[in-house]
């Protein structure tokens, strides 16, 4: 099965929700969960949106990235 398909199941049953805090929606539409401390360490982008962001659940929608760049840093 895809990787995709091995978070989705995992997502349903809440393991990933709970280590996890936020939600990335991007060009390609693929949903993608992550850690805000691992995007913020990689990438001054994420670092200024969640810096001003304090939601318990963020989610960034980015239409210049897809799952292919953003994926390797998850």
């Amino acid at each position: 099965s895809s990787i995709f398909t091995q978070w989705a199941s995992r997502r349903l049953l809440g393991v990933a929700a709970a280590s996890t805090d936020i939600s990335l929606v991007l060009k390609d539409e693929q949903p993608l969960i992550a850690h805000s401390v691992i995007l913020s360490a990689t990438r001054p982008f994420f670092r200024n949106i969640l810096n001003k962001n304090n939601h318990y659940h963020r989610l960034i929608y980015t239409s210049t990235s897809t799952s292919r760049t953003l994926y390797p840093l998850l």
